[in-house]
């Protein structure tokens, strides 16, 4: 008997001592719900340090290095994809195609892929919102 998913976005993992020593990135994401599912995955920026500063005890500057590139994945209902991911903390955005027009749950939401996979969930296209109602920000 299959355990029941929890009722939760974000499902604790167990952790494999090589993702604890993040000598691995990687992220699954699950779409269990009936309706194809699009994924958009984007890192966070990297930040090196550029300049210090200690004349009266002060003064770190940190710059973003690299470019960085957005993942789009689309996922059939009731199936997963995993990802290498170049830093542990992604930024994510939800979509469902449901009757043909496509609805978003979240936008640009952070998660450390150290600790969490994503569950796409059918509670969360009843919390979806159509596309063309999103307000930008």
């Amino acid at each position: 008997m299959e355990k029941p998913i929890p009722a939760v976005s974000f499902q604790k993992i167990p952790v494999k001592m090589t993702k604890l020593l993040r000598l691995t990135k990687d992220i699954k994401v699950y779409n269990h719900t009936k309706e194809k599912a699009c994924i958009i995955l984007s890192p966070t920026p990297i930040m090196s340090l550029s300049s210090i500063n200690i004349e009266n005890i002060g003064g770190i500057g940190l710059e973003k290095k690299g470019e960085h590139k957005c993942t789009k994945s689309f996922l059939s209902p009731e199936s997963y994809r995993k990802f290498q991911l170049e830093s542990s903390t992604v930024y994510y955005t939800a979509l469902f195609l449901v009757n043909g027009k496509w609805k978003v749950h979240i936008i640009d939401r952070i998660i450390n892929s150290v600790y969490y996979n994503i569950q796409l969930l059918p509670k969360h296209i009843d919390e979806s919102t159509p596309i063309e109602d999103v307000p930008s920000i």
